[in-house]
């Protein structure tokens, strides 16, 4: 098995940057990265798109590799498919609740 570096870049938060976020139980719905009729305009995300794994989903990444996406912020459960290798590309992933 090939096994490619995996690149992140960040930022440190010092002191009182971020505001508390209160826990909620939200129900996740299995979703399927491939079914185009979950995204905007029943379209996949196309190259330089910005998308948000909203919080009820349970989003499973079922394409071999997605296109070079600007950003993914990850608000539910965002997971990769099994039994074969899966690549994700974006300029930035924010996983803010998932």
């Amino acid at each position: 098995m090939d096994i490619q570096k995996i690149h992140l870049h960040g930022q440190r938060c010092l002191d009182d940057c971020l505001e508390d976020v209160e826990d909620e139980d939200v129900p996740k719905t299995e979703k399927r990265w491939s079914d185009a009729s979950i995204w905007p305009d029943g379209t996949l995300p196309q190259e330089g798109d910005s998308i948000e794994v909203r919080a009820d989903w349970d989003l499973i990444l079922d394409i071999e590799e997605t296109p070079i996406l600007a950003m993914i912020e990850v608000n539910g459960i965002l997971r990769f498919e099994d039994g074969t290798d899966r690549v994700l590309n974006t300029g930035l992933l924010f996983v803010r609740a998932g």
